[in-house]
């Protein structure tokens, strides 16, 4: 029998991912947020790389790189995976018409502008605009992450315990 690759990792077996699906979001909030031995410092670099990776056009390779990268910094990988997912359907049309609109800034090209139903989508459009995308998206994957780190940093003191900052760049398990 072969083993499953989420054996592989011990954080991420298959019975700590039937108790996460059994779990309530308050639940989720308490354990994983509220009572971290991370630093609300932390946390908010957590939730600054799910912004940033979730915006970025690594589409359907996203949370392999959230993953990936935070364990490389030993992030909380629950808050940024769910952070991260802020590229879900309803939210695509936002974040491409973001990129192409913060593109338009940095790229001399003319901002996509006139969207005609028939040219969306094309390869003709896609293959114009690529760069100007791609340059966007980085930019509104940075302002989200700089906007939702700080705001988070200060939910985070609201909600969390005074000494869990005491050092903020310390080790997440170090005591």
């Amino acid at each position: 029998m072969k083993p499953h690759l989420t054996n592989l990792i011990p954080k991420f077996n298959k019975h700590f991912f039937r108790r996460l699906r059994e779990m309530k979001p308050r639940q989720i909030w308490n354990e994983y947020v509220l009572s971290s031995d991370e630093s609300n410092f932390r946390l908010s670099l957590a939730v600054m790389l799910g912004l940033f990776i979730g915006v970025s056009p690594l589409w359907g390779y996203q949370i392999l790189t959230i993953i990936f990268l935070c364990h490389i910094f030993n992030l909380n990988k629950i808050i940024a995976l769910i952070v991260g997912n802020i590229s879900l359907p309803p939210m695509i049309p936002l974040i491409i018409w973001g990129s192409y609109e913060l593109g338009g800034l940095f790229i001399d090209a003319s901002p996509v502008r006139n969207y005609k139903i028939e040219n969306i989508g094309t390869f003709e459009m896609i293959r114009e605009n690529l760069l100007q995308y791609i340059i966007g998206s980085l930019t509104l994957g940075t302002l989200l992450a700089i906007i939702g780190g700080i705001s988070s940093y200060f939910i985070f003191m609201v909600f969390r315990s005074k000494d869990s900052d005491l050092d903020i760049l310390d080790a997440p398990n170090k005591k």
